[in-house]
């Protein structure tokens, strides 16, 4: 279903988020968002979202209320870690969509790393 390699798995109960490198651009990543809701366990494709960077793990990856957020590691000098929130509701209150931006944060440090106690910070761990 999802070809690529460097990949990521999140899953959720309603969502698995497979993470597999840009295939026309190694340093950015694509999130394909499978539905993972029905009751025979099939899971079908739902959407694809594309972060402004590469997405390094799990962990960067969140859903929680209808809102998918995403860390990704900006290829730059220096490099700048991104967060971007989508708006993605449960597919089985509506049918697939686009998925709508909500807005993004970029943030750089000296190692170009966000801080595991940023106040920026999406999401809790």
């Amino acid at each position: 279903m999802v070809r690529g390699y460097n990949n990521v798995v999140h899953a959720t109960d309603v969502y698995l988020f497979a993470v597999t490198q840009n295939p026309t651009n190694y340093q950015k990543s694509v999130v394909n968002v499978i539905d993972i809701t029905a009751p025979d366990g099939t899971m079908r494709p739902y959407d694809s979202i594309s972060p402004g960077g590469r997405v390094e793990d799990k962990f960067k990856l969140d859903w929680t209320d209808a809102v998918f957020s995403v860390i990704s590691e900006v290829s730059s000098n220096p490099r700048r870690t991104k967060l971007e929130t989508f708006r993605l509701p449960d597919p089985r209150t509506v049918p697939p969509f686009s998925y709508l931006k909500l807005g993004e944060v970029e943030v750089a440090t000296a190692n170009g790393c966000l801080p595991r106690d940023s106040p920026t910070r999406g999401f809790t761990w």
